[in-house]
């Protein structure tokens, strides 16, 4: 019987080992589910659903999906970041439990509320409309964290990621993954929403933003960032270095 699960908390790590010491290679959004393919200890072996990435998760970071999720729930991603507030009575008042921040490209209850270890949220998504440039706009100056895939910490393959599930198109986890979706663009056929991929000195692709209009580009190095895009790569808007070397621009979305 397969066994899935879901991420309750704003975000959790994906680890590439089975300890809190190793490397951190994704993770997991609140609403957010995986499958458990086995268990050592506290941790879970995992593959995520969205993009059947895999990783170690502590077993205490997440719920079992089929108690949280009745089979007919749908479940809205929000496109702006989501304070989910605790619904309180007279009587828990004094004992007040604290909110959720969620971020951009989370997950929430379509029916408003949620209850999560026996405490009701409650959530306002704004989950009726997608704007591009509202959606990116958010995401600057969150500051570059390896897997990181939310406004606490991005990375370049988990900005552009995030960016095609608002969309409704499921791509994988990395920039060498993601290359190969879509189809080549020229530099002169550019659009606003175009993936453009980076190489590093052996030729090995590591890096990957999202076209602006305007020569523009944004994309998450040290932290998330709108700087110059050329036929050469791209130049720090404020140092002027060439920074990345452009491999290739793709039409994804």
């Amino acid at each position: 019987m397969t066994v899935r699960k879901i991420c309750l908390v704003s975000w959790v790590p994906l680890r590439k080992e089975p300890s809190s010491a190793s490397e951190m290679v994704s993770c997991l959004l609140f609403g957010e589910t995986c499958t458990v393919v086995s268990q050592e200890g506290e941790w879970l072996s995992v593959i995520c659903e969205h993009d059947q990435y895999p990783g170690f998760i502590p077993e205490k970071y997440l719920a079992d999906e089929t108690l949280i999720l009745p089979e007919n729930h749908v479940k809205w991603l929000n496109f702006g970041p989501v304070i989910a507030r605790p619904v309180l009575t007279e009587e828990d008042s004094e004992n007040w439990f604290g909110s959720l921040i969620l971020s951009p490209g989370s997950w929430v209850s379509s029916s408003g509320v949620l209850e999560i270890q026996g405490n009701e949220y409650y959530f306002h998504a704004n989950s009726s409309l997608f704007d591009s440039r509202k959606f990116l706009k958010q995401f600057i100056n969150t500051p570059y964290l390896w897997g990181g895939r939310s406004i606490f910490g991005m990375d370049c393959s988990g900005l552009t990621q995030l960016y095609a599930a608002a969309q409704g198109i499921p791509i994988p986890r990395d920039a060498y993954q993601q290359i190969e979706m879509g189809h080549s663009i020229d530099f002169l056929d550019r659009q606003e929403g175009d993936f453009a991929f980076f190489q590093n000195k052996t030729g090995k692709i590591t890096h990957v933003g999202i076209v602006l209009n305007g020569g523009q580009i944004i994309h998450a190095s040290n932290q998330v960032r709108v700087d110059k895009l050329s036929k050469i790569g791209i130049t720090h808007s404020n140092t002027q270095e060439l920074t990345h070397e452009l491999v290739e621009i793709r039409r994804i979305l």
